[in-house]
């Protein structure tokens, strides 16, 4: 691949950094053994201060929703979070608000429109009460699952299979709540015939993170199941890209979460260094800085931004990545295959 230099200067521009976005993961690191076990630990949610971690775990065959707390230095045994959430069904898929005082979930119990509903229940005085359908309006005999809230409690990301959940069928959809009452869902713009499920929204509500099987779209995945990532950019959801080799391997790597700060992800992963079946793991972002960088290509490519008509190539790529309004030299270049 050749490169042609198309402009060298001083330029005024300001950019959409996405350094945060398609920056390199660490490898994945499983949560060990206090949290995990030889069955099904899967879809945590961590909440804003780090201190709390929601997942689900099977027992027996049932899914049934756990936390535990971090103490500054490990994390405590799981803990059932009780029958006002849990039932003798199964539960899984916890998002916790950002203010940590509504938890949404997933659960088959009898009673729903479908084979999965969305339920949410509320915290008063630090106890949980009794769970809540979310409805006809976003419940649906189709099935709904993999659900995230956003901060502010106003978008509600799922997944929605067509007749019900499987491995083949599911899409991405989001509900805005108006006035206190949830819209009717709309489908993700960046859907495909492909799998998408798992949806997580940065706190900004700019970066979604999901699960999907691409085999051939997107220049195809790592493994069965990948973990990829989209940014919205002036309005507009750009093309997924693979979160790479850190997070995803050759098996199913699933669940994104990601924490308030965007800097570390949790996920779940059945690959074979974990304790069985599937295991919660987590991935630390791996920082570049352009102040810390020697003349040459910082590693990592995106799309150029403005705010006002580029004269060049809008998908060129520059040598640094450059962020805020700035005054700066910098050299793009267009590559030729």
């Amino acid at each position: 691949m050749n490169k042609r230099e198309i402009f060298s200067g001083w330029l005024w521009m300001t950019l959409i950094s996405l350094s945060s976005v398609f920056a390199q993961w660490n490898p994945a690191v499983n949560l060990g053994s206090t949290i995990n076990t030889s069955t099904a630990e899967k879809a945590s949610d961590i909440s804003s201060d780090g201190l709390t971690l929601y997942f689900h775990h099977d027992v027996a065959g049932n899914m049934d929703i756990y936390y535990c707390t971090w103490n500054g230095s490990t994390w405590s045994a799981p803990i059932n979070i009780g029958s006002a959430i849990n039932s003798s069904w199964n539960d899984y898929g916890p998002s916790l608000s950002v203010a940590g005082q509504r938890l949404y979930f997933s659960s088959n119990r009898p009673g729903g429109y479908g084979s999965y509903d969305i339920y949410v229940s509320s915290k008063v005085s630090g106890v949980w009460q009794s769970a809540v359908n979310l409805g006809p309006v976003i419940n649906s005999s189709n099935g709904e699952l993999g659900q995230d809230i956003s901060a502010g409690d106003s978008v509600l990301w799922f997944a929605r299979g067509w007749p019900e959940p499987s491995p083949t069928n599911e899409d991405i959809y989001y509900s805005r709540k108006v006035n206190g009452v949830w819209t009717t869902p709309v489908q993700w713009e960046r859907n495909t015939v492909d799998l998408e499920d798992n949806p997580n929204i940065s706190n900004d509500g700019n970066t979604l993170y999901f699960t999907a099987i691409y085999d051939t779209i997107y220049g195809g995945g790592n493994g069965s199941f990948d973990i990829w990532v989209s940014q919205r950019i002036n309005g507009v959801w750009q093309q997924p890209v693979n979160l790479g080799s850190g997070v995803n391997g050759a098996y199913h790597d699933a669940n994104p979460s990601i924490s308030a700060d965007g800097n570390i992800l949790h996920f779940t992963s059945d690959r074979p260094s974990g304790y069985g079946d599937f295991d919660l793991y987590y991935s630390i972002r791996q920082t570049t800085s352009i102040e810390n960088q020697q003349p040459g290509i910082v590693p990592v490519k995106f799309e150029l931004y403005q705010n006002y008509p580029n004269p060049f190539n809008p998908t060129t790529n520059i040598e640094y990545r450059i962020k805020n309004m700035c005054h700066s030299k910098c050299t793009m270049f267009s590559e030729e295959k």
